[in-house]
């Protein structure tokens, strides 16, 4: 299958499944690469598997697992805490 005809079968299915704003095939390969990181995988490996030859992906795909990573604390914070009480919270200064 070529490019265009797997860009055309997603377009087709997403839009089936009513995501076609969402779903490109790009959002794949985005998803496999901060998963990856996220799971613990090295930047180096990573850029063999997607076939990369510049650090430049590497940048922005560690970027983003950064910015994921920056933000699982607050995560399991009570409803309505704010950023500050909330990360209080995550270090136990203060009660739930």
């Amino acid at each position: 299958m070529s490019t265009d005809g797997a860009r055309e079968r997603i377009k087709v299915r997403a839009a089936q499944a009513g995501l076609s704003d969402r779903l490109h095939p790009h959002r794949f390969r985005h998803t496999f690469a901060h998963d990856y990181l996220m799971a613990g995988g090295q930047e180096r490996d990573l850029k063999r598997l997607a076939g990369w030859t510049s650090d430049v992906m590497l940048e922005r795909y560690g970027a983003s697992t950064a910015d994921a990573r920056a933000r699982r604390p607050l995560a399991g914070c009570a409803d309505g805490a704010v950023e500050d009480e909330c990360l209080l919270q995550h270090r136990g200064d203060i009660a739930v």
